[in-house]
């Protein structure tokens, strides 16, 4: 791998979104013609960083692009690279300021009390008033804002500047406490959650006396609060499913004044949730995982710069399969493959149709275009192989099953990408069909198989698996 796709410029312009490249190149272009040297450099990047070649090019390839036949100078090629940097850096300050008009806000009100400007200082907390506060959004950045807003307000107060009001320290507190809250109990879902996952123990200052606090104090006004706090508790105390269903119909009567980025997170802890009681055994709560996924494409929380992730497209079609809704699934693939970023649509749109067409019985269909699938992303190999290894169940393909089946134990044993968690479900589920195959007429083996089965309930496809038992029986 080259020096140069191992540096901080490379990094930085492999960390713009597409349409951030000719935004740059248009604001470098701005500036004198001193910077010609720049932009030719940063249009060599970003040519070679969108070919995905950089790995191959040299220092001595960059600096010709900008310098034509001069000799090689290092130190200049450095330079050269540490101005570009800055500028990157300095774009991508300019992107974030001029995108957050609250930051801009506080910026300028800071500036105005501190220069005594008390005159355009009013005017803008006036706005601040008339059109911040009314904003249906109540989230942490809004507290935070309007902390900061009432805090320069406090500061041109002990200065004498501007009028006293008995209420601005109540109001700018209320204002911090809120914001604190919000991110406190937003820190320690994130907490709690990685604990859970990773095994990992984490001190939680102050947080048995937070949440006597939120016991003792209703916060009806500040819905988001109330949210993280029920998020927490399914973290905390998830066998009791009350804490899940407060949370739902919150999410429900609260979703327009919370921000689009924020219920995203919001609901991936409900639908995490709905998926861990579905991984121990309760697959009663895949209904539930459907009416959540409904939910979330029908007011498009799951979208993310517009865009549906192949993770949560394939999820969706999965889970609706499951629950037999085999219509609706083929309607939302041809409805929403296209809002699958370009480069995953695909692959999106092989794997799904042809576990749409497993469904569907035709089998020699879903095999064809497995076949076509890259396997790009783990979670699609082993579910393809998984679908492969049902289809050679259902066409009572005992030889390609048995084939296919070696095949899939060895994958899952020599692939480091697998986890602990993934190994044992998908061992199981070769084991257990393989069992239910090799049964033949035996009632007594398949009724051995079927205790035990549900008695563990640690298979990949359970549903599935039950279903082929339940016709044995």
């Amino acid at each position: 791998m080259s020096d140069i796709y191992k540096s901080k410029v490379a990094g930085i312009i492999r960390g713009l979104i597409p349409a951030e490249l000719p935004l740059f190149r248009t604001w470098l272009n701005k500036d004198s013609v001193n910077d010609m040297r720049l932009l030719r450099l940063f249009d060599f990047y970003s040519q070679h960083i969108r070919k995905a070649d950089l790995t191959e090019i040299t220092k001595s390839d960059a600096w010709k692009s900008v310098n034509g036949k001069e000799k090689y100078n290092d130190m200049k090629f450095r330079y050269l690279n540490a101005d570009l940097v800055t500028r990157l850096e300095e774009f991508l300050i300019y992107r974030r300021t001029n995108e957050q008009s609250r930051l801009k806000d506080e910026i300028l009100s800071a500036e105005l009390g501190s220069r005594g400007a008390v005159k355009a200082w009013n005017t803008h907390y006036r706005n601040f008033t008339s059109h911040t506060l009314s904003e249906p959004v109540h989230d942490a950045d809004y507290f935070s804002h309007a902390w900061s807003m009432e805090y320069s307000r406090l500061s041109l107060m002990a200065t004498g500047k501007i009028e006293g009001d008995a209420e601005a320290i109540t109001k700018a507190a209320g204002y911090l406490d809120r914001f604190y809250l919000i991110r406190k109990l937003q820190l320690c879902c994130e907490m709690f959650n990685a604990q859970n996952v990773f095994a990992q123990e984490y001190q939680f200052f102050l947080l048995d006396a937070i949440l006597q606090h939120i016991g003792n104090r209703s916060y009806e006004d500040t819905p988001v609060i109330i949210i993280y706090y029920r998020i927490l508790m399914t973290l905390r105390d998830s066998e009791n499913e009350e804490h899940y269903h407060a949370l739902r119909e919150l999410l429900h009567m609260h979703e327009h004044e919370i921000s689009l980025s924020e219920l995203r997170d919001m609901y991936k802890y409900v639908l995490n949730y709905c998926i861990k009681k579905i991984n121990l055994g309760n697959i009663s709560w895949q209904g539930e995982l459907f009416d959540i996924y409904k939910t979330t494409v029908g007011n498009r929380v799951l979208m993310s710069e517009g865009f549906l992730s192949h993770r949560d497209f394939k999820n969706i079609v999965t889970i609706a399969l499951r629950q037999n809704q085999i219509n609706w699934a083929g309607e939302f693939i041809d409805r929403y493959t296209s809002e699958v970023p370009a480069e995953e649509r695909e692959n999106a749109k092989l794997y799904n149709t042809a576990n749409l067409l497993f469904h569907k019985r035709d089998y020699s269909g879903a095999i064809r275009l497995l076949q076509r699938v890259d396997f790009l992303d783990i979670f699609y190999d082993l579910d393809a192989r998984s679908i492969l290894l049902k289809t050679w169940f259902e066409l009572d393909e005992q030889d390609s099953f048995d084939y296919h089946a070696t095949a899939f134990r060895k994958f899952l044993k020599r692939n480091k990408s697998v986890s602990d968690y993934q190994r044992t479900i998908y061992e199981n589920l070769i084991t257990y069909a393989s069992r239910l195959m090799h049964a033949g007429t035996s009632a007594a083996a398949v009724k051995r198989l079927s205790k035990e089965i549900s008695e563990k309930k640690n298979a990949a496809d359970l549903r599935w698996l039950l279903a082929k038992i339940e016709e044995r029986l």
